[in-house]
């Protein structure tokens, strides 16, 4: 029975749905201060031959921003659910129920009463050095029992808070700097993942760190369309995997709006070691304030 976020679906959101950073007339990829970004992160993971697709929506607020480091808060808004009307499972049935949940196409989206943004936004946090080197802190939203599939009521507790972060070797990012400066970069980095105050059947708390090697290729500029309206993009293609040469390796891309500093959309497929198991990450900007 699913009830609730997978927690493999939880760690690659954590992992891969921050904020993107980019430049306007200048070669700064920070987001101004003031800046809200409010975003929609979809977690599909395949397993034995299945799909299920699951997510939330959340605000990043840019409250400060020297120059050198951007930061700001990051408040979960929905839970998002792909369910169909025949989905008999565990975690549809959940989500039918959820209050004010509604449906677009297969999607079921539950907005969190105010209260509970507000007390998962005291927690969630956002550091922004330039395109790999972030910082952040997420609390997943959920209900009060996580099993609790009659009515079911979210809490002010999240399920699962997440902490990531990358810290990558500057002198092999710097030369990918403005976009399109070079065509390719080999950026040998340190990812740090740590789980707190879990209440999820297979994510326990702990922490953990391996050394990745992102390897950035620029595919130029196009037009993307995304909830938030039209921009103009900035495409940086990246394949991730362990330094070890052993574990999950990820494909992606960031599109990146220059002239407001953050992306418009990002897309990732993981494939995992000795498994054709799969997680696919898409995130979209759906609100810009200024």
């Amino acid at each position: 029975m699913r009830t609730g976020l997978t927690p493999i679906g939880l760690t690659l959101a954590a992992m891969l749905a921050s904020i993107g950073t980019a430049a306007a007339d200048e070669p700064r990829y920070l987001p101004p201060a003031g800046m809200t970004a409010t975003y929609r992160v979809l977690v599909t993971v395949r397993t034995s031959g299945q799909e299920h697709t699951q997510g939330q929506i959340y605000r990043v607020k840019i409250t400060s921003n020297d120059g050198t480091i951007a930061q700001g808060t990051l408040t979960p808004l929905a839970v998002v659910f792909q369910c169909s009307d025949s989905d008999t499972s565990g975690g549809c049935k959940q989500a039918r129920l959820l209050p004010n949940a509604h449906r677009e196409g297969d999607l079921l989206t539950a907005p969190l009463p105010e209260e509970v943004s507000g007390a998962l936004g005291k927690i969630g946090k956002m550091t922004i050095r330039d395109l790999l080197h972030v910082t952040q802190v997420v609390p997943f939203p959920g209900p009060k029992e996580t099993g609790d599939t009659d009515k079911p009521q979210f809490g002010t507790e999240p399920i699962s808070v997440q902490s990531t972060a990358l810290d990558c070797d500057e002198a092999a990012l710097k030369p990918f700097f403005p976009f399109g400066a070079a065509a390719h970069a080999s950026v040998p980095c340190k990812m740090t993942v740590e789980v707190a105050q879990s209440r999820l059947t297979g994510l326990k708390d702990g922490k953990y760190s391996h050394d990745v090697t992102y390897d950035l290729s620029y595919a130029g500029r196009e037009h993307v369309a995304v909830p938030a309206g039209s921009y103009e993009v900035a495409v940086i293609k990246f394949k991730s995997a362990p330094t070890s040469g052993e574990g999950a390796v990820t494909e992606g891309e960031w599109e990146f709006v220059e002239p407001l500093g953050v992306s418009a959309k990002y897309s990732a497929l993981t494939h995992f070691p000795n498994s054709p198991n799969t997680s696919r990450v898409v995130r979209e900007l759906i609100k810009v304030e200024r």
